[in-house]
């Protein structure tokens, strides 16, 4: 129980604004209760108990004793824009709910729940009390009469949070009651504080917009705004990225720049080559403001081709080689790149309406090395493109200045200097690959490529990091994970950072890591594409009384904002949608003005005229220390081993299949396989769930395929008629409508067979089917190849791809 009381000047007010809006106190305060729950919770559909007299009948008028009954009151508060009307209709519908108050709440709970649970209050779990008036002493003929004070704090809390207040001779207080199961002191410290602050807006006078009323006093909105996002700090933002490599290299010239297997550059030789290939280019018509394709595996040539697009002044658009021919022409349609960069054969992309121009990257060039050409910070660097919401891929725009704060910031948090050694592995259609390429080499460390396959094999990664002294190194959580139940014992003496973004890190991930690698620091970071990379970061500690991992503070020149659905900040604790604003916000979308001012919008929370935040999209808040909580998605959208994924590009794409009339997709989580994407149809029976696999494996890339495919007679639907992903079924994981499994044969194949079991927490597949078909997917063929060789059974992950 916290006390509440309001002092004599609020309580004042209280009454004053009461009679200038022609209620009466109870209902001003109702409704300032209402107003608070309504923005705490984000529902404006709010049952609040209220206590009734329940002494309507004259016969109870004189009565001795307790008749209170609760009355359940749906407060309204949509619709009125002003707070004149919705107090009035407030009161309206109290005194509607007074006239049926003799309606026993038995009957209410009979009508209106299908379910009953013995953990809340049917109908309502908050309450609202009012006394108006509170005699020192009652007048009794005959009888002397003393109150007395007694000590009433309940033990037990009735309902999840109750405000009890009374009028005391002109001074209003109580208190708020809470169930500590659910609510800790401080959380009811800060409703209380909140409470106070809506209280004093709606008595001050004005007839106001009650959605306009805000939940934090001006010192909050400071700690919010000035102190927790208190992030800005000089930072090169005339320069380019090429640039701060071109620095580099005239500063260390003979330094190792780049390693890939047994090829070495150094720093003066990696932008000799940049620079011939980018006159090149020159030569070709590219210049400021054109984009350049990159098609070319991970190796030195493929960061020769970045650095030469920069130089001359154009952005890189890179095309993953692993992906879908109709997805790479899809970009190509969509940017009509004029140059298109590879290694050896020419990729071969049909029906392009502007076929780029293909320039071979390892032919020899002994051209000359033009300097780079003056590009503004405020050019695009590149354009990468993610998974989008309306079927097909949307290009993300992204500015030099945008990723330089990036890599400063990480430069001053992460010292990494001369001696230090970065692996990239990511995909260069990922942006995390941007930091892996460009932070060792504008500071002078080593830049290491993993070769083809090494980023997806735990063993091969572990003999990259200890023969090439690893020292900041970048992985998606679930790889982590089974990085190290994979490696037990290993130790990495070299490895000083260890950066953890793409998806929800879990707590025991971090706890098995601080546990084999004590002396390794292990980071969370967390950022969207549309915001250069990463925005916020979190150095792991052991807290073994938190439920998640945060995604921490935000980066330099950044500003993180947890905003309700009026875009109006909420207070530490309170669910939210995360915006980011600041230095890392992308231009945009390319070619799509609306998508673009849908999720790009004006900043009201800073001075710059000028300034945007992104919409995430992602539920968040703040907790008390200032770092950020990630809660989930308020959308669809899917995060899978690190890949953004819009359901809506998958259903899109089957739905095209020929005897599809409906599709949808969801995630699954198992016990044992982990996450996988399941696809749903509704349509011909007779269509095999091997030839949709193959259907869209030719037209997105493979993590999109779904692992599961279901057949329904009809897609669920919730009451507005939308598709309920979360009434979806799951998967039948034994064969449904497959035709029968192909008997094993021999000793060997049944051996494989038992661990294709342990591995896929199932039966019922041949020695015909394919890993991936019946469950399979990349994460849990490591695992599959760990079991083999425990087994005596020992495989290379390419064999079992093969």
């Amino acid at each position: 129980f916290l006390p509440c009381r309001l002092d004599a000047s609020l309580s004042a007010r209280v009454r004053a604004a009461s009679r200038r809006f022609d209620t009466t106190p109870f209902v001003l305060l109702l409704t300032s209760w209402a107003l608070l729950l309504s923005r705490l919770s984000g529902q404006d559909d709010l049952v609040v108990g209220v206590p009734s007299a329940n002494r309507s009948a004259p016969e109870t008028q004189d009565l001795v004793g307790l008749l209170v009954s609760t009355l359940p009151l749906r407060v309204p508060l949509n619709g009125a824009p002003r707070l004149s009307l919705l107090l009035k209709r407030v009161e309206r519908r109290m005194l509607d709910a007074q006239q049926h108050q003799d309606i026993a709440f038995e009957k209410i709970v009979e009508l209106v729940c299908s379910t009953r649970s013995l953990a809340y209050n049917p109908l309502f779990q908050v309450l609202f009390a009012w006394q108006g008036g509170r005699p020192e002493s009652l007048r009794i003929d005959g009888l002397t009469t003393t109150l007395l004070r007694a000590d009433c704090s309940p033990r037990h809390a009735k309902f999840d949070l109750s405000l009890l207040l009374f009028d005391d001779d002109g001074v209003i207080h109580g208190g708020i009651e809470y169930a500590s199961a659910l609510f800790d002191a401080p959380t009811i410290e800060r409703c209380r504080d909140h409470w106070f602050a809506v209280l004093a807006q709606l008595v001050q006078g004005e007839d106001i917009d009650p959605q306009r009323v805000e939940l934090l006093a001006p010192a909050q909105r400071n700690e919010l705004l000035d102190r927790w996002n208190a992030t800005a700090r000089d930072f090169p933002r005339e320069r380019c990225l090429h640039e701060l490599v071109e620095a580099q290299a005239a500063e260390t010239p003979d330094a190792i720049a780049l390693e890939f297997e047994a090829e070495s550059l150094t720093y003066a030789e990696l932008d000799r080559r940049a620079a011939r290939l980018a006159a090149r280019l020159r030569s070709r018509g590219a210049t400021v403001g054109s984009f350049v394709a990159i098609h070319i595996a991970r190796s030195p040539a493929m960061i020769v081709a970045v650095l030469a697009v920069l130089k001359a002044g154009a952005a890189y658009v890179p095309l993953d080689t692993l992906h879908p021919s109709a997805r790479k022409a899809h970009i190509l349609d969509d940017c009509r790149p004029g140059w298109l960069l590879h290694a050896g054969d020419a990729p071969v992309f049909e029906r392009l309406a502007a076929p780029p121009q293909a320039i071979d990257v390892s032919a020899d060039d002994d051209g000359d090395a033009a300097p780079a050409v003056a590009t503004a910070s405020t050019q695009l660097a590149y354009l990468i493109y993610t998974s989008g919401s309306t079927g097909l891929p949307k290009g993300v725009m992204v500015e030099h200045r945008s990723v330089v704060n990036r890599l400063v910031w990480m430069l001053h948090h992460f010292p990494i200097e001369a001696d230090d050694a970065v692996l990239q592995k990511t995909a260069l259609g990922f942006d995390v690959s941007v930091w892996e390429i460009f932070v060792p080499l504008i500071c002078g460390a080593r830049l290491v490529l993993a070769d083809s396959g090494a980023q997806a094999d735990p063993e091969r990664l572990a003999r990259i990091l200890r023969e090439r002294r690893i020292t900041v190194v970048h992985f998606v959580p679930s790889m982590l994970h089974l990085f190290l139940a994979q490696l037990r014992g290993a130790v990495f003496p070299d490895l000083h950072h260890v950066i953890c973004s793409g998806e929800e890190l879990p707590r025991v991930v971090v706890e098995d890591f601080q546990h084999r690698l004590p002396r390794t620091a292990l980071y969370n970071l967390y950022g969207p594409t549309e915001a250069s990379i990463e925005v916020s970061w979190h150095r792991c500690e052991l807290d073994h009384g938190a439920p998640r991992v945060p995604i921490g503070r935000p980066i330099d020149n950044c500003r993180l904002y947890v905003l309700d659905r009026h875009h109006r900040l909420l207070p530490p604790g309170v669910t939210g949608e995360l915006f980011i604003g600041g230095t890392p916000v992308a231009r945009g979308y390319f070619r799509r003005p609306a998508l673009t001012s849908e999720r790009f919008l004006p900043d009201p929370l800073t001075r710059d005229a000028n300034a945007r935040m992104y919409k995430t999209g992602d539920q968040a808040r703040w907790l008390p220390n200032g770092e950020v909580d990630f809660l989930g998605r308020n959308d669809a959208q899917i995060k899978l081993r690190g890949f953004r994924i819009e359901p809506s590009e998958i259903e899109t794409q089957l739905a095209r299949f020929p005897g599809v009339e409906e599709a949808a997709v969801a995630l699954h989580q198992d016990a044992t396989r982990g996450a996988s994407l399941v696809g749903y149809w509704v349509g011909d029976a007779a269509i095999d769930a091997a030839v949709l696999r193959d259907y869209l494996g030719a037209a997105v890339p493979d993590y999109m395929v779904p692992t599961f495919f279901v057949r329904l007679d009809r897609l669920p639907l919730n009451a507005n008629g939308k598709l309920d992903r979360a009434a979806l079924p799951a998967p039948d994981t034994v064969r449904a409508g497959a035709a029968s499994a192909q008997a094993f044969e021999g000793e060997l194949e049944h051996r494989i067979a038992a661990v294709w079991h342990e591995v896929l927490g199932r039966s019922g597949f041949g020695r015909d089917d394919n890993f991936f078909a019946v469950g399979g997917h990349s994460l849990l063929t490591l695992r599959l190849r760990t079991r083999l060789a425990a087994a005596a059974l020992p495989v290379e992950i390419a064999d079992l791809f093969r």
